[in-house]
Protein backbone atom coordinates (compact mmCIF):
# COMPACT_ATOMS: atom_id res chain seq x y z
CA UNK A 1 0.00 0.00 0.00
CA UNK A 2 1.48 3.49 -0.54
CA UNK A 3 1.36 6.65 2.66
CA UNK A 4 1.86 9.68 2.20
CA UNK A 5 3.65 9.11 -1.31
CA UNK A 6 5.84 5.92 0.57
CA UNK A 7 5.30 2.41 -0.40
CA UNK A 8 4.54 0.25 3.04
CA UNK A 9 4.97 -3.40 2.62
CA UNK A 10 2.40 -5.34 5.54
CA UNK A 11 3.24 -8.99 5.55
CA UNK A 12 0.49 -10.98 7.74
CA UNK A 13 -0.18 -14.80 9.14
CA UNK A 14 -2.38 -16.15 10.78
CA UNK A 15 -0.97 -16.96 14.40
CA UNK A 16 -4.51 -18.77 16.26
CA UNK A 17 -8.03 -19.56 15.32
CA UNK A 18 -10.67 -19.46 18.25
CA UNK A 19 -13.93 -21.37 17.35
CA UNK A 20 -17.12 -20.78 19.23
CA UNK A 21 -19.65 -22.88 18.84
CA UNK A 22 -22.59 -21.30 19.99
CA UNK A 23 -23.83 -23.53 22.55
CA UNK A 24 -22.06 -22.30 25.72
CA UNK A 25 -19.60 -24.83 25.74
CA UNK A 26 -15.72 -23.60 25.83
CA UNK A 27 -14.45 -21.79 23.10
CA UNK A 28 -11.70 -24.08 21.06
CA UNK A 29 -8.32 -22.18 20.02
CA UNK A 30 -6.14 -23.76 17.91
CA UNK A 31 -2.85 -22.86 15.75
CA UNK A 32 -4.09 -24.74 12.48
CA UNK A 33 -7.24 -23.84 10.66
CA UNK A 34 -8.23 -27.39 9.95
CA UNK A 35 -8.52 -28.84 6.81
CA UNK A 36 -11.49 -30.18 4.71
CA UNK A 37 -12.42 -34.10 5.39
CA UNK A 38 -11.02 -36.13 2.25
CA UNK A 39 -11.40 -39.97 1.70
CA UNK A 40 -9.50 -42.08 4.11
CA UNK A 41 -9.21 -39.48 6.80
CA UNK A 42 -11.18 -40.76 10.17
CA UNK A 43 -14.13 -37.89 10.85
CA UNK A 44 -13.65 -38.41 14.50
CA UNK A 45 -10.16 -38.92 15.39
CA UNK A 46 -7.99 -37.35 12.27
CA UNK A 47 -6.44 -34.58 14.01
CA UNK A 48 -5.96 -32.22 11.24
CA UNK A 49 -9.56 -31.93 11.31
CA UNK A 50 -11.64 -29.41 13.48
CA UNK A 51 -14.83 -30.82 15.01
CA UNK A 52 -17.15 -30.17 17.83
CA UNK A 53 -20.38 -32.45 18.75
CA UNK A 54 -23.27 -30.58 20.04
CA UNK A 55 -25.88 -32.16 22.31
CA UNK A 56 -29.62 -32.52 21.92
CA UNK A 57 -31.11 -29.15 23.18
CA UNK A 58 -33.63 -29.12 26.11
CA UNK A 59 -32.41 -32.43 26.94
CA UNK A 60 -33.95 -34.35 24.30
CA UNK A 61 -32.71 -37.86 23.84
CA UNK A 62 -34.72 -39.84 21.42
CA UNK A 63 -34.73 -39.65 17.48
CA UNK A 64 -38.22 -38.97 17.32
CA UNK A 65 -37.26 -35.35 19.04
CA UNK A 66 -35.34 -34.34 15.91
CA UNK A 67 -34.58 -32.16 14.08
CA UNK A 68 -35.17 -30.25 16.87
CA UNK A 69 -37.64 -27.38 15.83
CA UNK A 70 -36.22 -24.04 16.60
CA UNK A 71 -33.26 -25.10 17.54
CA UNK A 72 -30.34 -23.41 15.33
CA UNK A 73 -26.97 -22.82 15.91
CA UNK A 74 -24.11 -20.57 14.43
CA UNK A 75 -20.28 -20.62 14.85
CA UNK A 76 -17.71 -18.35 15.03
CA UNK A 77 -14.28 -17.62 13.92
CA UNK A 78 -12.00 -15.07 15.44
CA UNK A 79 -8.41 -15.16 13.47
CA UNK A 80 -5.68 -13.95 15.28
CA UNK A 81 -2.68 -12.15 12.95
CA UNK A 82 0.61 -11.80 13.47
CA UNK A 83 3.18 -10.15 10.88
CA UNK A 84 5.43 -7.37 9.76
CA UNK A 85 5.49 -3.71 8.56
CA UNK A 86 7.61 -1.26 6.70
CA UNK A 87 8.39 2.16 7.82
CA UNK A 88 7.98 4.28 5.05
CA UNK A 89 10.27 6.79 6.15
CA UNK A 90 12.67 4.72 7.80
CA UNK A 91 12.74 1.30 5.88
CA UNK A 92 12.67 -0.56 8.65
CA UNK A 93 10.59 -3.26 9.40
CA UNK A 94 8.57 -3.80 13.11
CA UNK A 95 6.84 -6.67 14.09
CA UNK A 96 3.09 -6.72 14.38
CA UNK A 97 2.01 -9.15 16.78
CA UNK A 98 -1.68 -9.97 18.08
CA UNK A 99 -3.09 -6.35 17.18
CA UNK A 100 -5.07 -7.27 14.43
CA UNK A 101 -7.94 -10.11 14.78
CA UNK A 102 -10.82 -10.79 12.22
CA UNK A 103 -14.09 -12.55 12.95
CA UNK A 104 -16.71 -14.77 10.64
CA UNK A 105 -20.05 -16.11 11.61
CA UNK A 106 -21.69 -18.57 9.88
CA UNK A 107 -25.55 -18.41 9.08
CA UNK A 108 -27.85 -19.87 11.71
CA UNK A 109 -28.43 -23.56 10.89
CA UNK A 110 -30.56 -26.18 12.14
CA UNK A 111 -29.08 -29.26 14.45
CA UNK A 112 -30.41 -32.53 12.81
CA UNK A 113 -28.79 -35.66 14.12
CA UNK A 114 -27.23 -38.74 12.10
CA UNK A 115 -29.88 -42.24 12.94
CA UNK A 116 -28.16 -45.00 12.26
CA UNK A 117 -30.62 -48.61 12.08
CA UNK A 118 -28.93 -51.80 12.33
CA UNK A 119 -30.80 -54.82 10.68
CA UNK A 120 -30.49 -58.47 11.16
CA UNK A 121 -30.03 -60.21 7.64
CA UNK A 122 -31.99 -63.13 8.74
CA UNK A 123 -34.87 -60.97 9.23
CA UNK A 124 -34.94 -59.47 6.08
CA UNK A 125 -34.69 -62.86 4.32
CA UNK A 126 -37.96 -63.28 6.21
CA UNK A 127 -39.15 -60.46 4.78
CA UNK A 128 -39.68 -58.40 7.58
Amino acid sequence: MTLLGHDITITLTATSYTWNWGDGTPDLTTTSPGIPWQEGMDPNTDPALIRHYYKAPNGWKSFLDGPYPYATRTITLTTTWAGTATNPFTGDTQTINGLITTTETTGPFPLGQLIVNNTDTAEEKQGH
